[in-house]
């Protein structure tokens, strides 16, 4: 005997996602997600440039920050410092580690891979350094106390 068609689909399992208010529902869903994962990467780019910014112009070296993947997204996993003196890349490396915490930035490693971590592309402002001086103040005393920052 052939089932008709309504009587084939009645064992299927329901579409949640129409059960839960509809695809509109689902589909509005995913897009506040994005829009806060957006959000939320763009701060920590804007936050780590502006860091990357202050160390290139107050000790001439380049910082670059890693993340695991799948990692969140007020965290980074590593960060490396180039610059052709030692001592100097050690002076930045405490600059760096003490400066992330301040600006909101954890590092945890985990043990996964990493990626590097893509800063937006313009420079920071004058205004987005000075507000971020700020936040560093204590972070620079450590450092050489006859340099105006």
């Amino acid at each position: 005997m052939k089932k008709s068609k309504e009587t084939q689909t009645d064992g299927c399992a329901p579409n949640n996602r129409a059960d839960a208010g509809g695809d509109e529902s689902y589909r509005k869903g995913v897009e506040d997600l994005i829009e806060r994962d957006r959000q939320m990467t763009e701060a920590r780019a804007e936050k780590l440039r502006i860091l990357h910014d202050i160390v290139k112009d107050t000790f001439d070296a380049v910082v670059l920050f890693g993340q695991h993947y799948s990692g969140r997204l007020d965290t980074i996993c590593s960060f490396s410092v180039f610059h052709e003196d030692l001592d100097a890349r050690a002076t930045v490396k405490a600059f760096v580690k003490d400066a992330l915490p301040r600006i909101g930035v954890a590092i945890i490693w985990e043990g996964r891979d990493v990626m590097d971590i893509p800063l937006r592309k313009d420079r920071a402002t004058a205004h987005e350094k000075v507000r971020m001086w700020e936040i560093l103040k204590p972070c620079a005393h450590p450092l050489n106390s006859g340099d105006s920052w």
